[in-house]
């Protein structure tokens, strides 16, 4: 067998393709690369099994032993390539720190290369957490930012109409995410939500947010230490400013730094940035580094026409006593022809973290510091260049965990382990935060196994405490809030082989609003085409009732046995409640947005986009049992051509999905729960909310078991315990 030479690890030289079967997670062919030196030599095909911890791959599917293996531990990125020499559809698994061997493969269409890459992105998020879970460390430290893009308000406009169609991109170090386009709007509305798990290296990076249409209309920069020191939500409407102002700073650069402790020098070599600032007129910049510690200083050469330039300069420094604390400062810089150079962003490599003798590869995010505030007058569409680019409403919110061995929460957890459930449900009623606790409980439970009897306790006292059946499950309580994340957590995968791509085969136009409907289309076949859409969506998802997930079904088995206990079997309350979850908070939503349910790369546009949403109207009301009427008159045509016909059926779906099913296999999630780190955060929670909790009879248990998680915190951290 080839092994990896980064790996003497014999126990994998008789692994048979039989036996990965009941630990794959997926298996497929592709073919992948061998190279020498770097440089392609042959293209082979190979059956690819991915399993928790190591990708192998095999000559054949039949093979007593890999071919060769990569331990997932081992890299960090999987890489979009563009088509390499000999193949097409190929992308690669490699270390973006180091020089590792790297793992070239090729996919048989785009589409299967976007499945793979992300089987492979999951893979390398898996082991991540299982490394941090084998961590000897006593505590460690995990941050996560939160994003919620909101709206916007007077933008400028972009097209001829006097109109925009807005989509948002936010850039948090190298995590990227995109929000739907709203078309012909100046003021859109988004409401999406993004949340990023990061390292220690996120509190000196910028949140972006880039305001687009076909160009960049606003940018928004929030730097994450200001978020970082009171970890509180912050909401509120701020200014955009111009990509291509003078004060704009954006991206990050990669430096290796070597400290030579015999010679007291540092040796740095400024590798490439990304993400930089646009500053010239063509859309790029120019860009070069000013390198500078002590009183010596360097200066790279010039990349022409870029964002994403690649020095690989090198520099030494001598460093001394009176010069160590200074570390070495970057200052990139656009190179004009005419006139003085501009400023693109500065920062500084700490050298009292460095260790010796050791090279070290860190990426350091850009910041403003040393810039000098210029206020411009602004372009916009028609000549007016008094109006600003408009302000856009963000909520965010920076968390950092202090993470202790899960043995330290014990006491905690059987605190909250218990029978009645009872300081569940007294955070559930104090927090203020129901959407963040929803998903700690959800997770903390399921990574203990008993996310379901949790959930089953929750929506039945749901249905026992709410007055009446007309508003059960219609507020945003503890238990909705948990329910709807469960389905989102567990029915990922289900969605992706049922609905899937499927939703969005057809670009045609379906609009039956006779206000929005163009002048070549005609009414009658457009509605034709819409009722064709809807039973093909419908009949895929009353196709599927076998193989929903087994979670979701003990669930919705236990919640329709407490609303025929309490109303009786002949109530539409039956029916309701369970599509009131499946219908409005599952298949609804993701046909609605399915890149914000991982079914598409990208969001739809304009056509499919309408498409979806009428859609998306008509399974809700099917799911409502309801008919169409008063304020969509153009919908009324559906109660005849489809809701008439599907009522019975969706009754029947509905009362299948929440039978008990005799057997099935549980469903394997897409990651790993870290079950140390949702401790940490219903610590956290229980925390802030302690005082809430006066007078209620969990109060005194759960402080009792907050101290002394206080005490293990100071012990370990050798000072105060705030986690």
């Amino acid at each position: 067998m080839k092994r990896s030479p980064l790996s003497n690890n014999k126990v994998y030289d008789n692994v048979s393709v039989a036996s990965l079967e009941s630990t794959k997670i997926r298996d497929g062919w592709l073919k992948k690369c061998s190279e020498s030196s770097g440089v392609t030599t042959r293209w082979n095909k190979r059956w690819i099994v991915i399993t928790p911890k190591v990708i192998f791959y095999f000559s054949s599917k039949t093979d007593k032993s890999p071919a060769g293996y990569f331990e997932m531990e081992r890299y960090n990125e999987v890489v979009d390539e563009d088509d390499t020499k000999g193949a097409s559809f190929t992308f690669k698994l490699h270390n973006s720190l180091s020089s590792m061997r790297r793992g070239l493969f090729a996919a048989e269409s785009e589409e299967e290369k976007k499945q793979w890459i992300q089987v492979f992105q999951e893979a390398i998020k898996r082991a991540e957490t299982q490394q941090l879970l084998k961590s000897n460390s006593p505590v460690r430290v995990h941050g996560t930012f939160y994003i919620r893009v909101a709206e916007a308000r007077n933008l400028l406009a972009s097209d001829a109409n006097g109109l925009s169609d807005p989509y948002c991109v936010i850039q948090v170090g190298s995590h990227s995410a995109v929000t739907q386009t709203i078309w012909k709007s100046l003021n859109p509305l988004w409401g999406e939500e993004f949340t990023f798990n990061m390292d220690n290296s996120l509190p000196k990076t910028n949140a972006v947010v880039t305001v687009f249409d076909r160009d960049e209309m606003g940018t928004y920069r929030m730097p994450i230490r200001n978020l970082s020191i009171h970890q509180q939500a912050v909401e509120n409407w701020w200014p955009l400013e111009h990509l291509n102002s003078k004060n704009f700073v954006s991206g990050e650069i990669l430096v290796e730094c070597l400290y030579r402790l015999s010679t007291s020098q540092v040796d740095i070599r400024i590798i490439e940035g990304r993400g930089l600032a646009q500053k010239d007129a063509n859309g790029f910049s120019d860009p070069y580094i000013k390198a500078s510690h002590g009183k010596e200083k360097f200066t790279s050469p010039v990349i022409k026409k870029t964002l994403n330039p690649v020095w690989n300069f090198s520099c030494t420094f001598k460093v001394t006593i009176d010069t160590v604390k200074e570390g070495i400062k970057l200052i990139v810089r656009d190179k004009d022809m005419v006139g003085a150079s501009e400023f693109m962003g500065s920062t500084t490599v700490p050298l009292h973290t460095l260790p010796a003798n050791v090279k070290v590869s860190n990426w350091y995010a850009l910041s403003s510091e040393g810039l000098e505030e210029t206020k411009m007058k602004l372009p916009s569409f028609g000549g007016n260049t008094d109006k600003s680019p408009g302000d856009i409403r963000l909520r965010m919110k920076y968390t950092e965990l202090k993470i202790l061995k899960l043995d330290q929460y014990e006491e905690l957890w059987k605190v909250v382990d218990t029978q009645d459930y009872a300081v569940v449900d007294a955070l559930g009623e104090v927090t203020g935060e129901r959407d963040d606790c929803a998903k700690n409980l959800v997770r903390l439970f399921q990574a203990k196994s008993k996310a379901i009897p949790m959930l089953i306790h929750l929506t039945t006292r749901e249905v026992n405490d709410t007055p009446s059946a007309d508003v059960i499950f219609r507020g945003n309580s503890i238990a909705t809030k948990s329910l709807d994340y469960y389905m989102k957590l567990m029915g990922g995968p289900f969605l992706k082989r049922t609905i899937g791509r499927k939703i969005l085969a057809s670009k045609r136009s379906a609009e039956v609003d006779p206000s929005k409907l163009d002048s070549s289309e005609k009414l009658e076949e457009n509605q034709k085409y819409l009722v064709e859409t809807v039973k093909s969506v419908c009949d895929l998802i009353i196709a599927s009732v076998e193989q929903t997930p087994i979670e979701m079904r003990l669930v919705f088995a236990a919640l329709q046995k407490a609303v025929t206990a309490k109303y009786g079997d002949d109530h539409v309350t039956r029916y309701t409640s369970i599509s009131g979850f499946i219908f409005l908070r599952f298949w609804g939503p993701a046909v609605l947005g399915p890149k914000l349910f991982g079914l598409t790369d990208e969001h739809p546009g304009f056509v499919a986009g309408r498409t979806l949403t009428l859609v998306s109207k008509v399974l809700q009301t099917l799911g409502n049992m309801a008919s169409f009427g008063g304020k969509e008159p153009y919908m009324e045509f559906l109660n005849a051509k489809f809701l008439d016909e599907y009522r019975s059926q969706a009754k029947q779906y509905l009362y299948t999905i929440s039978s008990q099913p005799s057997s099935a296999a549980p469903t394997q999630l897409e990651h790993v729960i870290d079950a140390e780190a949702e401790m940490a955060s219903l610590y956290y929670n229980l925390k802030k909310e302690e005082s809430k909790l006066e007078g209620k009879p969990v109060h005194d248990s759960v402080s009792t078991a907050i101290k002394a998680l206080d005490e293990r915190y100071a012990v370990h951290e050798g000072k105060t315990s705030s986690p």
